[in-house]
């Protein structure tokens, strides 16, 4: 009886790296329109300090960007063992595809043999029985011959098996890599667009406003 073979999950067909627009350097294309009305101290103070906090979270993501383009490059090479093990797969698949078909042209042989005996058990004949000898003559290759194609299909087939294990557990290590990956992209892309809002509100609450100095005064006194 053949085996039967198990599926193998194609991981590296369906871990796919989202595209990245990282926008953080960019000026704002269309910022609101800045109000031309008198500072409050808290706007004031929140408007010194708005830079600061841009170029923090700035710093932030482009660090992000590099330690993410350098897992990303971590990526590919576990793609490629995986086409690889995949390849392994079916070059298995195929041997224990041929080792099935020489047990079962055995198997032909060997009931032709069990047929053509049971035909000459009913003959009494000097020819019959001449032939009869041969046939239980070539018993043992039979079955010694059998037991190795049996073997020789077990073994395959338990290769195979392994085969299949490894590139399965592989492809979902190296999903599990991908959906993090993506992730932390995501991630990465909306902080990004948080530093350019910031750079939006800047623009459009901070620039060319006026303010009163004794206020920018007591803000960097602390006061």
């Amino acid at each position: 009886m053949s085996k039967v073979f198990r599926k193998i999950a194609v991981w590296s067909a369906i871990c796919t790296l989202t595209g990245v627009s990282w926008s953080q350097t960019a000026a704002p294309a269309a910022p609101k329109a800045a109000s031309k009305s008198m500072m409050t101290r808290d706007e004031l103070r929140r408007c010194m300090k708005l830079p600061e906090t841009i170029k923090a979270r700035a710093a932030a993501v482009e660090e992000a960007k590099v330690v993410l383009d350098r897992d990303r490059l971590k990526i590919d090479p576990a793609k490629a063992e995986l086409t690889a093990l995949r390849s392994e797969v079916e070059t298995h698949k195929a041997d224990v595809q041929k080792s099935d078909n020489a047990v079962r042209e055995l198997s032909k042989e060997i009931d032709q043999w069990n047929v053509e005996l049971e035909d000459l058990e009913k003959n009494t004949s000097k020819t019959a029985e001449r032939r009869k000898k041969e046939l239980k003559g070539q018993q043992a290759e039979l079955v010694s011959r059998n037991k190795a194609a049996l073997a020789q299909r077990e073994a395959s087939f338990g290769i195979y098996e392994a085969a299949v294990a490894k590139f399965n557990a592989r492809g979902k290590e190296l999903e599990a890599s991908i959906s993090e990956w993506n992730a932390r992209n995501q991630r990465l892309v909306d902080d990004s667009e948080k530093v350019s809002d910031l750079r939006d509100d800047y623009a459009a609450d901070c620039s060319n406003r006026r303010f009163r100095e004794e206020d920018e005064t007591a803000i960097k006194q602390e006061k």
